[in-house]
């Protein structure tokens, strides 16, 4: 055995030496702090880009949309030539090792790196540094054929980059006009040497043939862009006609130690906070590198504006240092102002005080989000698709007497509009842009998923899409989607027409928006759009006309043309509001008629039934999850009356099969009696007595005119399980959407082994209304449920030895 083993040890060191040369796949990006859509693609490059992993990037910098971006400014002469080299009109912009070039947040982007990662390495560059003369410092080149066959270098230039790893300007937002936000800069070009135009390199490289390039001499610069120790090379070989470079090299990865943390969000991440008071959040944390360092944890400067609209907020202790594996806590101490609403997204960082001369250490990036929202909000403004939410809409916003004080924004972001459900308030304001309103992959349904509920539960809705229609009907349209297409066709009544484009070339193209005349909204209202680049625009907007027996009401109109449409309003069965344009308010320059929009939609949506009582809930469906056998557990029922008339709740039943399973102790309590704009609270409570999911309704009915004889419905499930020593549960949460539904529910499949799945649907009373099998085919199923009648099912899917389940909730 020993013999065998010394044998395998000797076969295995001429492997050694003929090891693949790495190869690293080089992204160019250009990209400026001036423009919006870059921070999206910087954090995606931010998460991507790992030496280690042979990911390298140059950010070269740009000096529109708006001038000013510190590192153009710095060196303007070598970021225009590759600006002209490439072509780049338009940023962001990224080429993949020369070859391809397009926008990086595409998937093309993503497969043109992997499709480089499969490559071998044909030429090892190496990059070293003379700095005995700092701040002058020396770089020498080598490039050697490790390919088998001989390398033509002819028509090929070897450029060397000198870069800065990490630049951070924490106050750039507020001195540089026309900011994007961004604070962090990462792998920004400082030098190109000798010059933008690189070396000449010609003849033939033979393998195993190298050359060396060089000196190369550049002097560190100083200033808030040349932090110490951040400065780093990378070396490439293109080819000056093709554009394709063959490979690349750093000396990065010999300077750069990574260091490791795990930080820790405190519970409840998102939560809220009293007016006027102070809630503490503990984080953690963890060193889980191998040295110790000294760290302190940081709000982001930019975290919601809450120097601006009042909020305080600080972090302690200033510092501390922790041993490899060793844990520490911050706290974070927010104040809520007194006299307004808002919402307070922190963003906590980690940052690393420890230096180490001659090396960069970076922190490899991690980040937590605490949220709090101030307590009895109504309105809310959600922000993350346009460039003008501050001026355009949150600023207006506070020029509308309804609002004042009451309104906050919440970014378009999954976990934030989870913690806050949109039923928890009256009116909810949707700049889309020229985003659609949903996409066949699902990106944007917990938008779609949550104007589908605000609709259902009363929120009053102003949805601003430019092109949400074109996404959804447009032949040349790649977002086209039936559910999409039912919410226009269905809800609003509307029919497309076109599309407008509104610029030509770089320029904006103006145009008049009216309001029809005699209109509770539009009567007496014009306006002149895209009359200043500065203040705002639109670059498309849909144009489209009412369907026969529309439930929409015309409202605007563009071109002095009348039955071209971009707004209309519309009164739902249930008694709810909703105001749809295809324009917003950053298309008007002027202040006062943007603020004229704003009065007339928010008035006009806040405008309630006279003399009426409406019901308002704030969820239509109570979800236990397990509970142990004979134990109880309770959650609370949110009432309230945001009509103009006393609201009476006069009876509340538990039906369904498992009926027993739940209990409402106040049942009895009644009638409620609210006035307007008075809330109560329901405790329900659930007490399996075996195994398995339960499901019941609980229906209150009211003297609401809206809910009629079939009352207010509420859909309660939960699942009965054995105490602790069990290992199996006896059924496992499916994951479903929209919720409600009303014709189609997508079914997150879990990953299970059996080739197929079996689905049933059950209603309240444990009739069966599907069952069948379906063949698994990705991780997505879905249910046509438009033959449902409108109430509360189970949906169980069973895959060999496993079940999973998940209340429905069906609206019609």
């Amino acid at each position: 055995m020993r013999r065998i083993l010394v044998l395998m040890l000797a076969c295995g060191f001429p492997l050694l030496g003929q090891q693949t040369p790495k190869r690293y796949v080089l992204i160019e990006e250009f990209t400026s702090a001036t423009c919006p859509p870059c921070v999206q693609a910087s954090e995606k490059l931010n998460a991507m880009v790992r030496v280690e992993n042979g990911l390298i990037s140059v950010r070269y910098h740009m000096n529109w949309p708006a001038p000013g971006d510190p590192f153009n400014v710095a060196n303007p002469t070598d970021n225009n030539a590759r600006r002209q080299y490439y072509g780049v009109n338009s940023i962001p912009f990224a080429a993949v090792m020369g070859n391809w070039t397009g926008h990086p947040l595409t998937s093309d982007f993503d497969a043109a790196i992997q499709q480089q990662r499969q490559r071998s390495a044909r030429l090892l560059i190496t990059v070293s540094e003379n700095r005995q003369n700092a701040p002058n410092i020396q770089v020498q080149v080598t490039i050697r054929n490790v390919s088998t066959q001989a390398l033509d270098l002819t028509g090929h230039v070897l450029h060397v980059a000198v870069v800065n790893r990490r630049v951070d300007l924490p106050d750039l937002p507020q001195r540089l006009q026309g900011s994007n936000g961004e604070t962090v800069f990462y792998d920004a070009m400082m030098k190109m040497l000798p010059s933008a135009s690189g070396t000449q390199l010609s003849g033939s490289l033979a393998p195993g043939q190298e050359q060396l390039f060089g000196p190369f001499v550049y002097t560190l610069g100083t200033g808030e862009l040349w932090p110490a120790g951040q400065d780093y090379v990378i070396a490439f070989v293109q080819n000056a006609s093709t554009r394709e470079i063959l490979d690349a090299g750093t000396n990065l990865e010999q300077k750069l130690t990574a260091v490791t943390v795990q930080l820790t969000a405190p519970t409840p991440q998102f939560d809220y906070i009293p007016r006027g008071q102070t809630v503490s959040k503990t984080v953690t944390l963890r060193n889980t590198s191998s040295a110790s360092y000294t760290f302190r944890v940081v709000i982001d400067p930019n975290s919601v504006l809450l120097t601006t609209w009042g909020w305080s907020a600080t972090v302690s202790p200033d510092s501390l240092t922790l041993a490899p594996g060793a844990t520490g806590q911050f706290t974070v101490r927010v104040t809520a102002p007194s006299s307004s609403a808002g919402y307070a997204r922190l963003l906590l960082k980690p940052e690393l005080l420890t230096r180490s001369s001659g090396t960069i250490l970076e922190l490899r990036d991690t980040s937590i989000v605490v949220g709090l929202l101030t307590e009895d909000t109504k309105y809310v403004l959600y922000y993350g698709m346009i460039p003008w939410f501050s001026s355009a809409y949150l600023s207006v916003a506070n020029t509308v007497p309804e609002l004042q004080g009451d309104y906050a924004w919440l970014p378009l972001l999954p976990e934030d509009m989870a913690a806050y459900p949109i039923q928890n308030f009256q009116l909810a304001v949707f700049p889309l842009y020229d985003y659609p309103l949903k996409t066949p992959a699902g990106e944007l349904d917990h938008i779609f998923n949550a104007i589908q509920q605000a609709i259902q539960a009363g929120t009053r809705l102003w949805i601003v899409s430019n092109a949400g229609l074109y996404w959804a009907f447009d032949p040349n349209s790649s977002y086209r989607t039936s559910a999409a297409q039912s919410f226009y066709t269905n809800t609003l009544g509307l029919q497309y027409t076109r599309i407008q484009q509104r610029y030509s070339g770089n320029t904006l193209i103006s145009f008049p928006i009216t309001g029809v005349s005699s209109d509770s909204i539009g009567d007496g209202f014009t306006a002149m759009a895209n009359t200043s680049a500065s203040a705002g625009y639109n670059l498309y907007t849909d144009i489209f006309s009412l369907r026969s027996g529309s439930p929409s009401k015309a409202v605007f109109y563009y071109d002095n043309t009348p039955n071209s449409l971009g707004g209309v309003r519309v009164e739902l069965s249930n008694g709810n509001r909703l105001v749809y344009t295809s324009f917003g308010p950053e298309a008007i320059a002027n202040t006062s008629v943007r603020q004229e929009l704003w009065q007339r939609i928010v008035r006009w949506l806040l405008g309630r039934a006279q003399g009426q009582p409406r019901i308002a809930l704030n969820t239509y469906s109570l979800q236990f999850d397990s509970v142990e056998l004979n134990q109880t557990k309770a959650l609370t029922l949110t009432l309230g009356n945001v009509g103009q008339a006393e609201l009476r709740i006069t009876r509340i039943e538990l039906s369904g099969t498992d009926a027993s399973a739940f209990n409402v102790p106040d049942a009895d309590v009644v009638p409620i009696v609210l006035q307007p704009g008075e809330e109560t609270t329901l405790e329900v409570q659930f007490r399996p007595t075996r195994l398995g999911d339960h499901t019941a309704l609980l229906t209150l009915f009211s003297n609401d005119p809206l809910e009629g004889e079939q009352g207010s419905v509420v859909i309660l499930s939960g699942v009965g399980k054995r105490g602790v020593g069990i290992a199996q549960e006896p059924a496992l949460r499916l994951q479903l959407s929209p919720v409600p539904a009303s014709d189609v529910v997508r079914l997150q499949l879990p990953e299970v082994s059996a080739a197929t799945y079996s689905v049933r649907i059950t209603d309240a009373l444990g009739r069966s209304w599907l069952s069948e099998s379906f063949p698994i085919s990705g991780r997505e199923l879905l249910l046509s449920v438009g033959h449902l009648p409108a109430g509360a099912y189970t949906v169980t899917l069973l895959n060999g030895t496993h079940r999973f389940w998940a209340p429905l909730l069906i609206v019609r």
